[in-house]
């Protein structure tokens, strides 16, 4: 703050709240106040709160990193007025709760706290009480200190009464003057100052010692301010505060990624992702980096993945997220620059190497990027990895952020020398507590927290689990899942012993948590085992449904169950098979040689050059980025026992044998295999960049998931429609092909088609519509497709409909309001449609709808509002919507509306339809925060 703030700020704290020592103590509180001046009556204009909310940045920022900042001089007035309200309110508040002696409670502070505030804003105006939020979160942020108690609780606490304090500023202009929801917000304000200020060090609350006890009491007043507009995001209430002059634009890219979902059951990821995204400093226009860092297991990732959700970018920022993994080849290096440049830019992107990507990017990242960006690298193990992947030079736009989670701390300078201004942050394990509740949380399952905790610390070996797992999370996950829903005694014994015997308490913690997991695994029946194997070996990352394919759902989901697999939503909205470094580590440990791989080495692995007896026991394959190529005469050995295949290097030669026992078949550059069709064991079959145009070729009958990528496909086989167990087709990128077989429509088990970029596709078959399991569809970027077929409205069981990029789709059929299934809907790009079909307002069951840059779209069906389940609408770029129907404003479950400024009276009337769609929600009453009665909150240890 600058000098005179300061200043003024000293002499109030000097004071510490003990002013006014002429008031009785044994008068009531609205006797006491009358002898005062009422407090927040200073602020006359809007504008005044808006210097306030800069303080509070200010100060939060003070509050954070120690650093001072500077206010302006005229600004000096009102913020020392504000803080001096506010310091007077604490001040009476604290001689009110003398005369309280030996019953005061962190209630009854409270209680007062809120007698207080209603006897000095009763009849004030709606700017008054706005002026009361803002200035009690300044005030605080100014009295505490780094050295309190719960500082964590605290800040996030304090982060939370910011935001409301946003809220409140930007909606101030639309609230009515006797806004009763306002007065809730600031009440909650208020009593959030009461708890963060008895953490001051040398305060007047400090002496009442409630600082160790007031843990539970913050969180829970956390939850109920962050409750306050459950419904309204920041990015909203910026848009509203901004109205039609600075409204962001919002262009949804076909690969633009989605915003992963928020951990969920992670015990002490809130403050850690609070104090993460305060490092981060998004309001800083300087290039800046954190790097989250920590031994396997800790919970990297998941810190990282709740800082990436939580940011919760809807505007003005571009995002993407890539893993690195360990001892990544040159050419996965690739890969991962191509998918920063895809993610960002909505556009395919194929690199020769690794070199000329990190060429590509640089100029994609200095050159092409306008807005803001935030790349999330997770995983790295190798800090040097980072120089091969990004640029040496590396230029981004002004507030972008770069996020990395790795096991070596030197990420930090790395970036530095990139131009970044960096942080790190060391993710410790657990705390006691935390670890007890996080044990409690897997082994007891759906029990409350409170029950689970309560039986937990009667049960034998409780406390030596505790011991043994050392506050790791993912030790404490696996032990908990192998203790749930079996027998506590037994169980209990069983997992103390079997740790001991490791001798894992006199090894550190990497040790104790390898011991932990190879316990999980040791648990495994045999049939289990083996797929747990098999993944480690081959399947990680692949698609969850593919997977279910060759292990089996069954097994899947008893191998989840140990948390030794998990499913993972990817960037793209692909449920894929994840299993932890750690875990990958020990099933490739365990192997016993009937799996082999290529690992990223450049040479054939040892064991393809053995005897053939050897060779014939192998029972998986997979060479990825492996330069040696491999003689066919090799694979006809190994064709007897393989059961998985994962070929994408150069094979010499035809094979003459044919792998009968083959599950799944991986194939990318050449086909080794004459005939397929006889495989009837194959369930997986993808083939990508090989010289075939598939026109006579047969594929298996049983193949359940089907993935092609080939330039040459003009066509399908004319006995495709036999394939009646294909439950997913990717042709993505097939770019000529040109048409669908007739007799299509009779794939009854396909549930998933992939026909994005097949930018020649002209048509559908007159029989689509007869494809009654399908549930998603992806059509985008099929340019010359004019028409969806009548039978389209046939299918029911629809769920998502990617369109986007259809530039010559110009209607869509009359039936298509029958898609009663359809939630998300993208039409991006649909530059000549010109308007949605009469039955359009049907879609009842639609949540997400874009119709951005659909430049010829002139009006909205009549209907529209009927569309009672939309929550997120796009309208950006459409240039030519010049009219909104009546039934516009029954839009009542809309949260995000994404326009600009293309059409200013268009925008203000959008605008004022989401104040009257949201005036319920916004204003609608909830309970109030204070206790009535001693038994509804409890406030105590």
């Amino acid at each position: 703050m600058g000098n005179s703030l300061k200043q003024g700020y000293k002499a109030i704290s000097s004071r510490d709240l003990r002013a006014s020592k002429s008031v009785s103590h044994h008068h009531t509180p609205a006797n006491r106040l009358d002898e005062k001046p009422k407090a927040f009556m200073r602020i006359e204009e809007e504008d005044q709160l808006d210097v306030i909310l800069d303080a509070i940045e200010q100060a939060l920022k003070k509050f954070q990193h120690g650093t001072d900042q500077i206010a302006p001089a005229q600004y000096v007035g009102t913020l020392c007025s504000g803080f001096n309200d506010a310091a007077s309110m604490m001040s009476t508040l604290s001689q009110n709760c003398e005369s309280l002696n030996s019953q005061l409670t962190i209630k009854n502070l409270s209680a007062e706290c809120y007698t207080l505030l209603c006897d000095v804003l009763k009849s004030a105006s709606k700017l008054h009480w706005a002026g009361a939020a803002l200035s009690l979160v300044v005030y605080v942020l100014e009295q505490v200190d780094q050295g309190s108690k719960n500082t964590s609780e605290c800040l996030s606490l304090l982060l939370a009464m910011r935001d409301l304090a946003k809220h409140i500023r930007a909606l101030l202009p639309q609230l009515p003057e006797a806004d009763e929801k306002l007065k809730t917000a600031t009440s909650l304000i208020a009593q959030g100052t009461v708890l963060c200020c008895t953490h001051v060090k040398s305060g007047t609350f400090s002496k009442l010692c409630f600082a160790g006890s007031t843990k539970d009491s913050m969180d829970q007043l956390r939850k109920l301010i962050e409750g306050v507009y459950p419904n309204l995001t920041l990015t909203a209430v910026e848009k509203v505060l901004e109205r039609t002059s600075k409204l962001t634009r919002q262009i949804s890219l076909p690969l633009s990624p989605s915003i992963p979902v928020y951990p969920s059951g992670k015990v002490g990821l809130d403050e850690r992702v609070d104090m993460v995204i305060t490092m981060l400093e998004m309001e800083d226009s300087e290039m800046r980096a954190v790097v989250l860092h920590g031994m396997g297991g800790i919970g990297k990732s998941t810190l990282g993945d709740g800082v990436y959700a939580k940011l919760n970018f809807t505007k003005g920022r571009n995002h993407c997220k890539v893993e690195v993994g360990e001892s990544p080849s040159l050419d996965k290096l690739r890969d991962l620059q191509a998918n920063i440049m895809e993610r960002l830019s909505g556009k395919k992107v194929r690199l020769g190497d690794h070199r000329e990507g990190s060429q590509c990017l640089g100029q994609f990242l200095g050159n092409e990027c306008q807005e803001p960006l935030f790349i999330f690298i997770d995983n790295v193990f190798n800090a040097d990895v980072l120089t091969d992947l990004l640029p040496e030079e590396l230029t981004l736009p002004k507030h972008s952020r770069v996020l990395v989670t790795s096991r070596d701390a030197n990420a930090c300078p790395v970036l530095e020398e990139m131009g970044f201004k960096c942080s790190k942050y060391k993710v410790e394990e657990l705390d006691l507590c935390q670890a007890r509740r996080l044990l409690c949380l897997h082994a007891f399952g759906g029990k409350e927290a409170a029950e689970a905790e309560a039986a937990a610390e009667k049960q034998n070996n409780f406390v030596s689990i505790l011991r043994l797992c050392a506050g790791l999370p993912l030790a404490l996950e696996v032990v908990g899942k192998y203790l749930k829903s079996r027998n506590w005694d037994s169980a209990s014994k069983h997992v103390v012993d079997s740790l001991q015997s490791c001798d894992s308490l006199t090894g550190n913690k990497e040790n104790r948590l390898y011991r932990s997991l190879e316990f999980s695994y040791g648990q495994l029946a045999k049939a289990d085992a083996k797929s747990f194997l098999d993944i480690t070996a081959f399947l990680v990352d692949l698609p969850w449904e593919m997977v279910s394919h060759v292990i089996g759902e069954g097994r899947l989901k008893a191998l989840e169950e140990l948390a030794l697999i998990k499913q993972k939503l990817d960037v793209d909205k692909v449920t894929r098979v994840h299993v932890h470094d750690l875990l990958i580590a020990l099933g490739r440990n365990k192997e016993t040689g009937i799996r082999v791989w290529s690992d990223g080495a450049l040479w054939l692995p040892p064991a393809l050059k053995e005897d053939e007896t050897d060779m014939k026991k192998i029972e998986g394959l997979s060479l990825r980025n492996c330069k040696e190529a491999l003689p066919a005469e090799t694979l006809d050995v190994l064709c007897k026992s393989l059961r998985v295949l994962i070929l994408e290097n150069e094979v010499i030669g035809q094979c003459s044998n044919s792998p009968y026992q083959l599950q799944l078949l991986i194939i990318k550059g050449a086909m080794p295999f004459q005939n397929l069709c006889k495989l009837s064991q194959l369930a997986v079959l993808s083939i990508c960049e090989v010289d075939m145009d598939f026109k006579d070729f047969e594929f298996p009958r049983e193949l359940k998931a089907l993935s092609l990528e080939c330039k040459k496909l003009r066509e399908l086989p004319t006995n495709f429609q036999d394939l009646h167990s294909l439950h997913t087709l990717d042709l993505r990128f097939c770019e000529n092909l040109e048409r669908l077989p007739a007799g299509f429509g009779q794939l009854s088990s396909l549930q998933m088609l992939e026909l994005g970029s097949c930018k020649s596709l002209k048509e559908l078959p007159d029989d689509f519509g007869q494809l009654q399991a399908l549930q998603y569809l992806d059509l985008g970027g099929c340019e010359n497709l004019t028409e969806l077929v009548p039978s389209f409205g046939w299918l029911h069981k629809l769920q998502t409909l990617e369109l986007w990029q259809c530039k010559s789709l110009h209607k869509l059929p009359d039936n298509f309001g029958q898609l009663l299934s359809l939630c998300e809907l993208n039409l991006h790009g649909c530059e000549s449609l010109q308007s949605l079909p009469d039955s359009f307002g049907q879609l009842s069951n639609l949540n997400t709808l874009s119709l951005a840059s659909c430049s010829c779209l002139t009006k909205l069906p009549d209907n529209f509002g009927s569309l009672n389940s939309l929550l997120e609408l796009k309208l950006t770029d459409c240039i030519s919507l010049k009219e909104f129907p009546e039934s516009f404003n029954q839009l009542t479950t809309l949260q995000l509306l994404h326009i600009n400024e293309y059409n200013l009276q268009t925008v203000q009337e959008l605008v004022d339809c989401l104040f009257i769609i949201n005036e319920d929600l916004l204003y609608e009453p909830i309970s109030s925060p204070w206790p009535s009665d001693e038994s509804d909150y409890d406030y105590s240890d």
